[in-house]
């Protein structure tokens, strides 16, 4: 018995029909001459808002849609990231858990590149949840003072 195969971001969009073939096919150009992510572009060119992406991509990974106005930052994950860091990356260490999980609010929990420098960085495996972009942002600016 074959495993179904993992349906990719562009796959969704287009059998929802959030995007015609073409927009996804510029977009796609527009990241590549931009050198930004795929869903950088998409935000920016008001094809998509940060929150239906944010929902696609929570369905996509099976990773759990934060919102972090609702949510507390433990003081001991905050100071495992520089801020610099979480302000380059776009990410907000959450909590820790059991001791060596740390739960990480990103806007994209497929840049595994980032988790595995994060787990090396940290000496803990890395739990991604996905938040808003500007959500990140504006608790990035509210908890590291």
């Amino acid at each position: 018995m074959l495993g179904k195969k993992a349906k990719t971001l562009e796959q969704i969009l287009l059998e929802q029909e959030f995007l015609t073939h073409k927009q996804l096919r510029d977009s796609e150009k527009t990241a590549r001459r931009t050198r930004k992510k795929l869903t950088e572009v998409l935000v920016e060119q008001k094809l998509l808002t940060s929150e239906t992406l944010s929902t696609i991509l929570s369905f996509l990974h099976g990773v759990p849609l934060v919102n972090l106005k609702m949510h507390e930052v433990q003081s001991e994950a905050l100071a495992l990231i520089p801020k610099e860091m979480a302000r380059k990356n776009n990410i907000l260490p959450l909590a820790i858990e059991d001791g060596d999980i740390l739960i990480i609010a990103m806007d994209d929990p497929s840049d595994i590149p980032l988790i595995d420098a994060l787990s090396a960085l940290c000496r803990k495996r890395i739990r991604p949840v996905i938040s808003l972009h500007s959500s990140i942002n504006t608790a990035i600016d509210k908890y590291y003072k």
